[in-house]
């Protein structure tokens, strides 16, 4: 019989969300010895009483073994792999709201930026992400620890074209919004009142030549200082909230005036 595939991830806040997500397999919990009595584990382990799943006595020096860090935290889960979503039932889930909100990336390689992304989008009411299958980060655990387990709960879709991919988004109503450090327009200047699906470019590369020609709104955060620009996951941050804080005014730029 082959065996399941699994993968371990690590941390306090990703391990629980993996359990209360249910959205994973989870085999077993691995809790460093000695951890049992202390306060800020009692969530996972009566978690994972209630779920029934077995939790393991491990050392320290095995856990950084399997996880490939020291920064576990002391407690980690044998797990089934992400479970990622077609794009299409993202949509359609997101197409049931009154203001959907989708994030895409454009060639993201850094796990913890993707990770920081997904937590600021889960926060921010996003339905889902929007990954490329090659040459960009995924949900791995070092991505799950970087978001605090926001990628547990969050759905993502890993897709072969993200140009394509846009066209469909566009088909469901949403309106494309690239975010570019060099775009006239600001993103206090745009209307991100409505459905949005917000692309974000990659780690120094920016929005790749396709991906911008496929955006209807192209805007900015305005900078200045000597920096050239602002890291990837704080400028999506900041354009997330402009999008939450336009909807809370219920008003956008224009109508404002």
């Amino acid at each position: 019989m082959k065996k399941r595939a699994t993968e371990t991830i690590y941390g306090i806040h990703p391990v629980f969300a993996a359990i209360a997500a249910g959205r994973r397999s989870v085999e077993a919990v691995l809790l460093v010895e000695g951890k049992h009595n202390q306060k800020q584990y009692a969530r996972i382990l009566g978690a994972a009483s209630q779920h029934g799943i077995t939790v393991d006595n491990v050392s320290a020096a095995h856990l950084a073994s399997l996880t490939g860090t020291d920064s576990h935290q002391g407690v980690g889960a044998r797990v089934s792999p992400y479970p990622f979503e077609p794009v299409e039932m993202i949509a359609a889930k997101a197409h049931k709201k009154n203001a959907p909100f989708i994030l895409v990336t454009d060639h993201i390689t850094d796990p913890r930026n993707l990770g920081a992304l997904a937590r600021t989008a889960l926060c921010a009411g996003a339905d889902g992400i929007v990954i490329p299958k090659n040459n960009s980060a995924s949900p791995t655990p070092s991505a799950s620890k970087a978001s605090a387990g926001a990628i547990e709960f969050l759905p993502i879709s890993r897709v072969t074209n993200i140009a394509r991919t846009l066209d469909l988004l566009k088909e469901k109503g949403l309106w494309v919004t690239g975010l570019e450090k060099d775009a006239p327009k600001s993103i206090y200047e745009s209307d991100l009142t409505g459905p949005v699906a917000l692309v974000v470019g990659g780690e120094g590369k920016g929005l790749g030549r396709l991906v911008k020609q496929k955006c209807d709104f192209i805007v900015s955060i305005p900078q200045s200082g000597p920096v050239e620009s602002l890291n990837v996951s704080v400028a999506g941050a900041i354009a997330m909230y402009e999008m939450v804080r336009q909807k809370i005014a219920g008003q956008s730029p224009r109508t404002s005036q």
